[in-house]
Order: C-alpha cells, then structure tokens, then sequence
C-alpha cells in the first residue's frame, strides 16, 4: 500500500486486522516533509536500517509527532531493538494517551522484553478500559494482540478474547502467518460446554475444573494440541503451540 508522508505504514509486526491505522498528521514546520517521506520510502524498499535512522531524525526533531514514534516503534521493533521500540511507545502513550493501541504495543514489547509483571499491568489495564465502555473505539473491538512472535520461521499473531461467551468460548487463537502474509493456522484455546458436562457428570461430587483444550485448525484439517485442567497460564499455551510448530516443522 502506497503511504503519503504523515501517514503510518503497516509491517508484519502489527496485526493488520486488529491494530492497522490510517490517517496521520502533517511534518510541522521544523520537520521537512520530505524526511518522513524519505523515511518511509526507505522502509518500502527495505532499507530498515535507513529508514530507522530517518524516522528517529523525525523524532528528535518533533518528540510530539505521534506517526513518526508510531512507525518508529514498529520498525525498531521489527529490527529487534525491543527497548528502542519500548521507549518509543511508552513516548507515544504520552503523546495519544487515547489510542489504545499504544497500550497493547506496550503488552507486546513487554512480552518480548520478558517483563511479565508490567506486561500483565499493561494488559489488565488494557482489559478494564474495554469494559469500562469508555473507550468507543477499544469496546467495539471483540480481540486484541497481546503477542507477536517468530517460531519454526513463521510469524505468529496471539489474539485474546476481552469476554468469552457462548456454549465454546474462546480465549486465545494464535494465527500463523505463511510466506504470502496470510494467515495458514490457526491455534485455538476454548473450553467446550459438552467437554466439561461430560467431566462434571462423571465426578458430580467433586465437580473439577473447567477442562481447556488447545486445538490446531487449517491445513490438514483440525487436531488436538493439548487438554488442560483450569483456565492454563498463557506462557504454558505459548509454549505448547511453539513446540508443536516445531514438530510440524521437522515433519515437513
């Protein structure tokens, strides 16, 4: 997609279904505008280096421009400088406080920064302005991305439900990105009424957890990944869907 300059540009570090913005502000006048072009073009051409070193010029000079720290943000954290892209979203928090999803970048940046307290207070917070109906924006989305990760060469999406209802309600769907940017798989994390029914009528005295199952859907059809006791600790998720990409990616 051809993007004009004061305009964010989408890369694969961001989920192009739940977090993809449009629209933007104009270079002020200290910043020419052919630098945020120049910038952008580079990212385009695939010159992240460049176009890293042309944004963050962008931003030195305007520390207030909210689509220069936005694309700052991606492209550094494309480039695996986590706390380059940390910093430049926790900036641009101050700058938009309103766009929640600065908030989300922040649970994805601490993530992969292993910074699981503030992950978790990022995304409680995330979680109760959802339910607080005040943001119209936030409350109309159903998912949010918590998580973006590499694993077996593939870019993997996790996606988490703010309220799961329903007979099946889902928590989690990690979506698995193939070579063309699509998605190929997708990893579910639901608890099935039926399942539980079932387990509850067997032990009506002792009525166990709520049982969890994990379940791969798309090419080859749909397998069970794993089952689980209680609602489990997204690490443990995380980790069965990267080790059984692993496997599948050995097989194949």
């Amino acid at each position: 997609t051809t993007m004009a300059a004061g305009t964010r540009v989408a890369a694969w570090v961001i989920s192009p279904a739940v977090l993809a913005y449009t629209g933007g502000t104009a270079a002020t006048a200290d910043v020419p505008a052919d630098e945020f072009g120049e910038a952008v073009a580079a990212y385009r051409d695939g010159r992240l280096d460049e176009a890293i070193e042309r944004i963050r010029r962008v931003v030195d000079r305007d520390r207030n421009d909210p689509d220069a720290l936005w694309n700052l943000g991606l492209w550094t954290a494309e480039a695996g400088r986590l706390e380059d892209a940390l910093g430049a979203w926790l900036r641009y928090r101050e700058v938009a406080p309103e766009d929640w999803k600065a908030r989300a970048k922040l649970v994805q940046a601490y993530q992969a920064l292993e910074r699981n307290s503030d992950r978790d207070r990022e995304r409680d917070a995330l979680r109760s302005l959802w339910a607080s109906g005040q943001n119209a924006g936030l409350t109309s989305m159903p998912v949010f991305c918590r998580d973006q990760f590499v694993s077996a060469g593939r870019p993997v999406f996790a996606m988490e439900w703010f309220e799961a209802g329903g007979a099946r309600p889902v928590l989690l769907e990690f979506r698995v990105v193939g070579e063309d940017g699509k998605p190929v798989d997708a990893y579910v994390l639901a608890s099935w009424d039926d399942h539980n029914d079932v387990a509850w009528d067997d032990a009506p005295n002792s009525r166990p957890h709520r049982t969890y199952q994990l379940a791969r859907t798309g090419r080859g059809g749909r397998e069970t990944i794993a089952w689980y006791q209680g609602e489990p600790d997204y690490e443990r998720v995380r980790l069965d869907v990267k080790k059984d990409l692993a496997r599948r990616a050995a097989r194949d």
